[in-house]
């Protein structure tokens, strides 16, 4: 990896290390400010495109998950030059809702622009998939 994809790789990684200690201004800080921003959640209706609007998912998220651990890394592409940045990961996530604990896998491919030197997610897709084999959308 170049620099510059080992400071996106590294990026990431700390963000989703502040997601899963459910630190609100810490995930914020991951966040572009200078640029639009488009995030795509697992729900239909979960389509961000403003910074309040991602403190609200994420505040909301933190509300009904807890003991949220991420698993290894299971696949990963990390491609960055200078100013814009993107990375493509999957790994296990497990956390509990209501009392029932749940793990599944997660993919995420996000991009992220140099904001005063400093990486900033301003575009992510996050994808649950289904077993193999599964059609039923």
């Amino acid at each position: 990896m170049n620099q510059f994809e080992t400071e996106v790789f590294n990026t990431v990684g700390a963000f989703l290390g502040a997601y899963a200690g459910k630190d609100l201004q810490s995930c914020l800080s991951y966040i572009a400010t200078d640029t639009p921003l488009l995030i795509m959640g697992t729900n239909d209706d979960e389509v961000i495109t403003s910074y309040e609007e991602v403190a609200e998912s994420f505040a909301a998220d933190f509300s009904i998950m807890d003991g949220l651990t991420w698993g290894d890394l299971r696949y990963s592409y990390v491609k960055a030059e200078s100013g814009v940045g993107s990375m493509i990961i999957e790994l296990p996530i497990t956390y509990t809702n209501e009392g029932k604990q749940s793990t599944a896998l997660f993919r995420y491919a996000l991009t992220l622009v140099q904001q005063s030197n400093t990486w900033k997610i301003c575009a992510f897709l996050t994808s649950v998939p289904y077993k193999s084999g599964s059609y039923d959308f």
